[in-house]
């Protein structure tokens, strides 16, 4: 694969994931604003190119819908408002910049809810998974992919990446189970009140162009090559 396009795209990461998004003990926003917006755009002003990613969580879920790009944004809490403050900075900054939108990534490495979960109930482990939050999942090899497609094309921009369909912590958890033939009864469903401190956006599954294969199938694939 060639990569002459776009020479080797800065990536803007996060050492403290989801900054802010759920921090009770003490103001957040400095940090989410450190990490979220100061450092992607220090970055962005000194890189020749620069590889973003950003979230669903910068829309208000609000409406019942799928979300396109160029929807106006609307965060709920710190961490969307910080995440689309980045967002940007990085575009006034770097005409050369990949923003990625993406969301509730799973696989391999991750140690996320969507990414256990098969393990915690083939294992006879009880989980607690949120009912009433709604947004895209996205495979990481799936995201991988189509991140690479578009630096070896410079498409430069923002796009969304995520696999195709919606759906909540519970019924991602209760394919999970089909697929390992676990018992469904070991999933409690939960609020997001009773789980989270800070508010979620309640449904902001993503609309991405050309869209991945289904998250039911990514999630088969996920588990099968790496139970």
């Amino acid at each position: 694969m060639g990569w002459s396009a776009a020479p080797s795209p800065a990536a803007s990461r996060h050492p403290l994931p989801r900054a802010g998004e759920g921090l009770s003990r003490e103001d957040p926003r400095p940090l989410a604003h450190a990490v979220n917006v100061d450092g992607p755009a220090n970055l962005a002003r000194v890189a020749p190119s620069i590889l973003h990613f950003s979230s669903n969580y910068v829309f208000s879920g609000a409406e019942e819908r799928f979300y396109a790009i160029d929807d106006e944004p609307q965060p709920v809490n710190e961490y969307g408002r910080t995440k689309l403050e980045g967002e940007r900075a990085i575009a006034r900054m770097n005409p050369r910049a990949f923003i990625i939108r993406s969301s509730w990534i799973f696989g391999p490495g991750k140690e996320s809810f969507i990414s256990t979960a098969h393990r915690r109930l083939r294992a006879g482990e009880r989980v607690r998974a949120v009912s009433d939050v709604w947004a895209s999942t996205t495979y990481v090899g799936d995201l991988v992919q189509r991140v690479a497609e578009l630096i070896e094309h410079a498409d430069f921009g923002l796009h969304h990446i995520v696999n195709a369909g919606v759906c909540s912590n519970e019924s991602f958890a209760r394919e999970a189970a089909l697929l390992v033939d676990a018992d469904e009864s070991l999933i409690e469903a939960a609020s997001t009140r009773e789980v989270h401190d800070a508010p979620r956006p309640r449904y902001t599954p993503l609309l991405a162009m050309p869209p991945l294969r289904h998250w039911r199938a990514a999630l088969a694939a996920y588990i099968h090559s790496a139970p």
